[in-house]
């Protein structure tokens, strides 16, 4: 991205931020995905992570309250 290089880690089905050059770092904090349409973002440094794929039937694709 333009600050610098962001860590991404992509292991088991899962995906995160490892470590990036924002300075505040709700990127590193917003955890793993791994469901189909999640996403995490790091905004000042211009990256976006998305899981995608098709869903499975048992996995619920909203809810509401």
């Amino acid at each position: 991205g333009p600050l610098g290089e962001t860590v991404v880690a992509v292991h088991g089905g899962q995906a995160r931020v490892l470590a990036s050059p924002c300075e505040n770092q709700t990127c590193v904090a917003a955890g793993e995905i791994h469901s189909h349409g999640q996403w995490v973002a790091c905004l000042p440094n211009a990256v976006f992570l998305r899981i995608e794929g098709k869903t499975r039937e048992d996995e619920l694709d909203g809810s509401t309250w």
